[in-house]
């Protein structure tokens, strides 16, 4: 199973870092979600970006805010200017969609 991103989320893994660096490393966590048996078997996706200090939290909510997966992540440039929590979507079909929200 594959990982296709939609314009607005290839637009964040282009430009999600300070200074438009890359946030490509995001959409890898999603993607190795496929390897994280409580995580894989969702077929919805709720994946938020929490900032923490220097770092984050990247949690997996199952579409009914239970979380079935979350990870600590000790440093990210990721640019949290639009608030401190960043959500994308991962829905599955053939592959598995990574969107914006707003793109649902």
């Amino acid at each position: 199973m594959g990982v296709v991103l939609t314009e607005g989320a290839l637009y964040v893994a282009q430009n999600g870092g300070a200074g438009n660096n890359s946030a490509f490393w995001l959409m890898d966590v999603i993607a190795s979600l496929r390897f994280v048996k409580k995580a894989a078997c969702e077929a919805f996706q709720v994946c938020k970006l929490t900032k923490k200090g220097t770092g984050a939290v990247f949690t997996v909510e199952d579409g009914n805010d239970n979380e079935v997966y979350r990870q600590d992540i000790e440093y990210t440039d990721f640019d949290f200017s639009g608030g401190d929590v960043f959500t994308l979507w991962a829905v599955m079909g053939e592959a598995r969609t990574v969107m914006l929200p707003s793109e649902y």
